[in-house]
């Protein structure tokens, strides 16, 4: 209750959110998150996304995005209802981690524009209902190869959206224990 949590939010760099089974999404400014570069959240039973557009934006140090095991997660960036189309660039962002998000359709189901550039790996595993990784314009990263669904496997098409729909219609993205 004394802690001016404004004060701290923006000094973070590593927000880990674990077994929080009531939190809807993480619901905050983006000014706070400016310095993060990790974000891990998992087990959050009741998550629906993490985060709006706007808050996004703000992250511009992120480098690690990981969530696992939110069973109710339906996106990983939300749209809110009158909220204009807005570019996402994950400048700095190199790995992303998508694993046991069994309602997970889309990373972003608005008309927003988003770049990653610097995405070398992104690992995609127990998502079963991902058909596209998004709606909106999608720039091709360049450093990607491959999408990981399980150790020592991966699948790669012409870009990034078409990868996850193949994958999703062959069914790749079935659960395969990351041993």
């Amino acid at each position: 209750q004394d802690v001016q949590v404004g004060h701290i939010l923006p000094k973070l760099e590593t927000l880990e959110v674990h077994d929080c089974y009531n939190l809807i999404s993480l619901g905050s400014s983006s000014a706070l998150f400016q310095n993060l570069t990790t974000l891990d959240v998992s087990n959050c039973k009741t998550m629906k996304y993490l985060d709006t557009c706007l808050v996004f934006q703000g992250m511009a140090q992120l480098k690690k995005l990981m969530v696992r095991d939110c069973i109710s997660m339906k996106e990983i960036v939300a749209t809110e209802g009158d909220e204009a189309t807005c570019d996402i660039i994950f400048s700095r962002l190199k790995s992303l981690e998508l694993e046991n998000l069994p309602r997970l359709k889309s990373f972003c189901s608005g008309n927003h524009t988003f770049g990653f550039p610097c995405l070398e790996e992104l690992i995609v595993n127990g998502c079963l209902e991902l058909e596209i990784f998004c709606k909106g314009v999608l720039t091709n990263p360049p450093l990607l190869q491959k999408v990981e669904y399980g150790k020592g496997n991966g699948h790669w098409c012409s870009d990034l959206n078409s990868t996850i729909q193949e994958m999703y219609s062959i069914k790749v993205l079935l659960y395969i224990p990351l041993i």
